[in-house]
């Protein structure tokens, strides 16, 4: 199978695929990096490489930084300069790796394309930390800017294994102001350091560590942190598991997101082990902290390596609930991670050491081709070990105009010849057996009109999308799932955690009902049925009249329905604060935690007078989100569970959507991927599919109408 499978469009009669003719120039397809790694011919001293990407958002602690056009070298009035959004500098190991000083960097930057740059660096023992320098007004041509870089570890850490990274202010999404530059231009770079020893080089003792699961005393894959007394994270040794970060990276430790990904140490660098460790490590008392997920305890302790001895721990890993023992299971619905069938058991134990039972692996595409490829889907794709399973997905199609998409479960990769007919793509997971959703529907980094993905409104008046995402990143955006639940669709939430973009994997994920014995299709015939909440942290049970989420209950007008719902949180992952019950998007009870319980319970009894659809949902006190599938109650025997009073605004809302996208000319300046794309090969696909398109949209807009005079009749429903 080739790394990257170009697209294809019919045009009147032909299939044009990977180049296209456009006023009798050639324009191809790009086939690059996911994260738009450009390496830039530009040297100075200290610095091995210089090296563009288009986003980082797990490194910078920052808002995801998006890049712009595609990175370059310069002449600038005689200057060798290099000009970009997101720059990531190597420094050669010869002059600093692995160390704890303050490193100084002295830059030249051409005013006339910066109006100030962001930076941040690999830190010893925290995490990297975004910081912002603005030029004033009267800054001259060829500014002068000195960095301090403050507990500088320079270990390569960084994505692209880089030490340091500079950006442009203009594509922080959330922290630029009107003004800033889209790129920086950097003229020239010097280097200093105190010239302190490199960590750890002191005399050494022996740690070996074995990791048992609590209940059943087998070694088990987990999360470890191991911090010196300053916070610092020695580096992993060869026993350590690698796992991949984009297509070209192979790395052993990662840094956890505060706000994202819950840890209870100050040291934010961890690595993940298969139930054994061993290392040689500077004598002196460490931190040791392991985890293994929601359902596990997170284990403390501090242990002493003393120099020429062999230190043993044999540690039992305590779990906190056994949730597949009450029949849920984990899953994470959005994973890249290029595979064969030999990455199989190195990807699984990464899998394992997150308690992810069914890791979603994603082969990615836009118009060009896909990246993060899979050797195989269906189930010759799966790799099952002790109920945990790797299953192959797809997301595809995805872009910027109508959103991204995703496909569970599918026998094949369905790679759209017509991009912007999603539907066709739909329908071709669903009829192989596979399940349809929007990814990204919480976030507004995916779309180019604001605030819906217009592709959603589209497909759902077709009946192909079975979820929606609307958990990622720590965030839980409900406003779009709402929207559509109110105007009587029925539509499941997922999570996920878009490794190796966001989250690591399971940071968000879901809990499916398994009904009898697991296997990845009784999970997703659970998903299916909607016998799922979402979370990174609060556990849910739902009991609506003996049913249970997902569940469609057939009453009478008035009838009296018993609701308890339960809510608990592993105090390892924070406190719970509340729990509320959303009849209809609104809240309408509320049960406050108590300080040190780690379970909520909420009573309720309902009389519905019209059909509706209920959820729960849960929030820690610091972070900590959770979210149940809704439960429909159909009264009357009306099956359309909607608010009714408030269609007429959400049908104005879509439509106006709808009819924006009809008109909709390609916006290169938002466009995300530039260099996998080019603009007039992107407008060639969209100027072909625009008619379908249009009919598409015309349809839809006749069946909104048809729901609105429905929803206006003065009969009653």
């Amino acid at each position: 199978m080739n790394r990257h499978r170009s697209g294809g469009l019919f045009v009147g009669g032909t299939v044009l695929i990977g180049l296209f003719l456009i006023g009798g120039t050639q324009v191809a397809a790009h086939q690059r990096h996911p994260n738009g790694k450009l390496q830039l011919a530009w040297r100075t001293e200290h610095i091995n490489t210089v090296t563009a990407i288009d986003m980082d958002a797990r490194t910078s602690g920052a808002a995801p930084f998006r890049s712009t056009d595609a990175a370059r070298v310069e002449q600038r009035d005689g200057r060798q300069c290099v000009v970009g959004a997101l720059l990531m500098f190597d420094v050669d190991d010869a002059f600093a790796f692995n160390i704890d000083e303050t490193v100084t960097i002295e830059l030249v930057l051409d005013r006339k394309t910066s109006t100030g740059l962001v930076y941040y660096h690999d830190r010893a023992g925290r995490r990297p930390q975004a910081e912002t320098v603005r030029f004033a007004q009267d800054t001259p041509r060829w500014a002068s800017v000195t960095l301090t870089l403050e507990h500088a570890r320079l270990a390569n850490r960084l994505l692209t294994a880089a030490d340091f990274a500079l950006a442009a202010p203009g594509i922080d999404l959330t922290g630029s102001q009107p003004g800033d530059s889209p790129e920086i231009t950097v003229c020239d770079l010097h280097l200093k350091r105190e010239g302190k020893p490199a960590l750890h080089t002191g005399p050494k003792g022996t740690l070996r560590l074995q990791v048992r699961d609590g209940v059943k005393s087998a070694l088990t894959p987990a999360r470890i942190g191991l911090y010196d007394a300053h916070g610092r994270l020695p580096l992993p040794s060869q026993s350590a598991l690698t796992f991949t970060r984009w297509e070209d990276e192979t790395i052993s430790q990662s840094e956890l997101i505060p706000g994202v990904e819950k840890w209870p140490h100050d040291g934010r660098y961890v690595f993940f082990i298969d139930g054994t460790y061993e290392a040689e490590l500077e004598a002196g008392s460490y931190d040791l902290v392991i985890g293994k997920g929601p359902e596990y305890h997170v284990l403390q302790r501090q242990i002493t390596v003393t120099a020429g001895e062999r230190t043993a721990l044999d540690v039992s890993l305590p779990r906190w609930i056994d949730m597949p023992a009450r029949g849920w299971y984990s899953g994470d619905d959005h994973i890249h991670v290029q595979r064969t069938a030999e990455d199989n058991a190195r990807i699984s134990a990464f899998m394992r050491a997150q308690d992810v039972h069914v890791a979603n692996l994603l082969q990615m595409g836009n118009p060009s081709g896909y990246f993060f490829s899979q050797y195989a889907f269906g189930p010759t794709g799966q790799y099952l070990l002790d109920q945990y399973a790797l299953v192959t997905g797809q997301e595809s199609p995805r872009t910027m105009q109508l959103g991204h998409t995703i496909g569970l479960n599918g026998t094949q990769y369905h790679h759209p010849l017509a991009y912007f007919l999603y539907n066709k793509t739909a329908s071709a997971v669903r009829q192989d057996g596979g399940l349809f959703g929007y990814a990204h529907t919480g976030l507004d980094f995916f779309a180019q009109l604001s605030g819906a993905p217009a592709g959603l409104a589209l497909d759902l008046v077709d009946g192909l999308v079975d979820f929606v995402e609307v958990l990622q990143f720590g965030q839980l955006g409900t406003g779009l799932w709402y929207d559509f639940l109110n105007l009587g669709f029925r539509l499941t939430p997922s999570a996920g955690s878009d490794w190796p973009y966001l989250s690591l994997p399971g940071a968000d994920r879901y809990y499916i009902q398994v009904a009898g014995e697991f296997s990845p299709q009784a999970f997703f015939d659970g998903m299916k049925a909607g016998r799922l909440f979402v979370t990174n942290g609060p556990l849910l049970e739902l009991d609506v009249g003996g049913q249970s989420m997902g569940a469609e209950l057939q009453a009478e007008p008035g009838q009296t329905i018993r609701l308890k719902a339960v809510a608990r949180q592993n105090p390892d992952f924070g406190s719970l604060d509340r729990l509320e019950l959303v009849v209809h998007g609104d809240v309408i009870k509320t049960a406050k935690a108590k300080p040190g319980v780690e379970t909520v319970e909420l009573l309720h009894e309902l009389q519905p007078q019209t059909s509706l659809w209920l959820a729960v949902r849960a929030f820690g006190s610091e972070m900590g989100v959770a979210h149940s599938a809704p439960v429909y109650i159909a009264v009357d025997g009306h099956k359309r569970c909607w608010k009714k009073e408030g269609v007429p605004e959400l049908v104005a809302r879509y439509k106006a959507v709808l009819e924006a996208l009809v008109s909709l000319e390609i916006d290169w300046a938002s466009q995300h991927e530039k260099d996998s794309l080019s603009p007039e090969w992107l407008r060639l696909h969209w100027n072909a599919q625009r008619e379908a398109l249009q009919q598409r949209v015309k349809t839809a807009l006749t069946w909104y109408d048809s729901l609105l005079a429905e929803a206006s009749a003065e009969t009653p429903e």
